[in-house]
């Protein structure tokens, strides 16, 4: 019997150990997956055998298994029988938090403006003012023509949505607040290109955006 552990990104747990079972529930073999997921048992005899999972890590919370390339079916344990001299294919699939400690990935100000049934609040605090879903979705709308208040605030909106639903956010907290800062100093007038306010808000806003497209500590969701 062979097969791959892996999650659907592909992650791998090499700590995760397949256990073989008898029909009496005895320990026939264990064995630990190696780097690339996979594992191997050769089976001296033929007869009725339990392939269950161990050593979890924390943050999976589904388990499912396929025989020789069928579909998928939700459990932590098969049961069998294999012949003598042949060859059973069982790969398994794990997921939850673990296979992705990135979270679900960041999106930009086009999915959010789209996807409205995707944000985790119904409001969101931008440069000390609150704003419905409706109202932020709304402005992140709005052509930039020459105020870049209209630049901003898109892309922060974006950044701190990417937070709030647990995507790896350390390389960018510290940008988010002083891009929030800026709201609240500038955000009451228009702001030109040739600003001095956009001199400062410009980094910012560049840090958030290659935030919000994946370049920076968290990959972009598919």
């Amino acid at each position: 019997m062979k097969g791959k552990v892996t999650c659907p990104n592909d992650r791998i747990f090499p700590d995760i150990v397949v256990q073989v079972l008898d029909e009496g529930g005895a320990l026939v073999d264990s064995q630990a997956v190696g780097a690339d997921g996979e594992y191997y048992f050769d089976l001296p005899l033929a007869g009725t055998y339990t392939a269950t999972l161990g050593n979890l890590p924390d943050g999976i919370t589904d388990v499912s298994y396929s025989v020789d390339g069928g579909p998928y079916t939700p459990g932590n344990s098969v049961t069998g029988y294999l012949g003598e001299g042949t060859t059973t294919v069982l790969d398994w699939l794990v997921d939850g938090p673990a296979c992705n400690p990135c979270g679900p990935g960041t999106a930009t100000p086009g999915y959010w403006k789209n996807h409205p049934g995707a944000w985790p609040v119904e409001e969101i605090v931008i440069g000390a003012v609150t704003y419905t879903k409706a109202e932020a979705i709304a402005i992140m709308s709005t052509p930039v023509a020459k105020d870049k208040r209209y630049t901003m605030f898109p892309a922060l909106v974006s950044a701190k949505l990417n937070l709030l639903v647990g995507t790896e956010s350390s390389c960018i907290t510290d940008t988010i607040e002083q891009a929030d800062q800026w709201m609240a100093t500038f955000g009451g007038s228009a702001v030109k290109a040739s600003s001095e306010a956009w001199k400062i808000g410009e980094p910012l806003y560049c840090k958030l955006d290659a935030y919000n497209n994946g370049l920076l500590c968290a990959p972009h969701r598919d």
